[in-house]
Protein backbone atom coordinates (compact mmCIF):
# COMPACT_ATOMS: atom_id res chain seq x y z
CA UNK A 1 0.00 0.00 0.00
CA UNK A 2 2.90 2.36 0.69
CA UNK A 3 3.95 2.22 -2.99
CA UNK A 4 0.36 2.87 -4.09
CA UNK A 5 0.17 5.94 -1.84
CA UNK A 6 3.49 7.17 -3.23
CA UNK A 7 2.25 6.76 -6.79
CA UNK A 8 -0.99 8.58 -5.97
CA UNK A 9 0.93 11.43 -4.34
CA UNK A 10 3.19 11.71 -7.39
CA UNK A 11 0.12 12.00 -9.62
CA UNK A 12 -1.30 14.75 -7.40
CA UNK A 13 2.05 16.54 -7.45
CA UNK A 14 2.00 16.56 -11.27
CA UNK A 15 -1.71 17.44 -11.52
CA UNK A 16 -2.95 18.98 -8.26
CA UNK A 17 -6.52 19.35 -9.48
CA UNK A 18 -6.75 15.69 -10.50
CA UNK A 19 -9.03 14.84 -7.58
CA UNK A 20 -12.70 15.70 -7.45
CA UNK A 21 -13.93 18.50 -5.22
CA UNK A 22 -15.24 17.18 -1.89
CA UNK A 23 -17.71 19.28 0.09
CA UNK A 24 -16.97 19.21 3.81
CA UNK A 25 -18.90 21.28 6.36
CA UNK A 26 -15.79 22.58 8.19
CA UNK A 27 -12.90 22.27 5.71
CA UNK A 28 -12.62 24.30 2.53
CA UNK A 29 -11.18 23.42 -0.88
CA UNK A 30 -10.86 19.71 -0.12
CA UNK A 31 -10.19 17.36 -3.02
CA UNK A 32 -10.50 13.55 -3.10
CA UNK A 33 -8.73 10.96 -5.22
CA UNK A 34 -8.82 7.15 -5.03
CA UNK A 35 -5.54 5.49 -4.05
CA UNK A 36 -3.98 3.59 -6.97
CA UNK A 37 -4.75 -0.15 -6.83
CA UNK A 38 -6.67 0.35 -3.55
CA UNK A 39 -9.99 1.80 -4.64
CA UNK A 40 -11.42 1.21 -1.15
CA UNK A 41 -9.18 4.05 0.07
CA UNK A 42 -9.32 7.74 -0.75
CA UNK A 43 -6.75 10.46 -0.25
CA UNK A 44 -8.12 13.84 0.85
CA UNK A 45 -6.03 16.94 0.28
CA UNK A 46 -6.05 20.70 -0.23
CA UNK A 47 -4.24 22.66 -2.93
CA UNK A 48 -2.74 25.99 -1.86
CA UNK A 49 -0.78 28.52 -3.91
CA UNK A 50 2.58 26.92 -3.21
CA UNK A 51 1.82 23.54 -1.67
CA UNK A 52 -0.41 20.51 -1.41
CA UNK A 53 -1.60 19.56 2.06
CA UNK A 54 -2.59 15.92 2.50
CA UNK A 55 -5.31 15.78 5.13
CA UNK A 56 -5.78 12.04 5.40
CA UNK A 57 -6.03 8.68 3.64
CA UNK A 58 -9.26 6.98 4.69
CA UNK A 59 -11.03 3.71 3.97
CA UNK A 60 -14.20 4.58 2.06
CA UNK A 61 -16.43 2.62 4.46
CA UNK A 62 -15.68 5.09 7.28
CA UNK A 63 -17.76 8.11 8.18
CA UNK A 64 -15.73 10.49 6.05
CA UNK A 65 -16.90 13.87 7.39
CA UNK A 66 -16.22 12.97 11.02
CA UNK A 67 -12.91 11.27 10.18
CA UNK A 68 -11.69 14.40 8.35
CA UNK A 69 -12.74 16.64 11.24
CA UNK A 70 -10.71 14.75 13.87
CA UNK A 71 -6.90 14.70 14.07
CA UNK A 72 -5.21 11.49 12.83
Amino acid sequence: MQNALGETLSQIERSPYLGEQYDHPKLHNVRRVLVNRYSNYSLYYQVNESSILVIRAIHNARQIDSALATPP
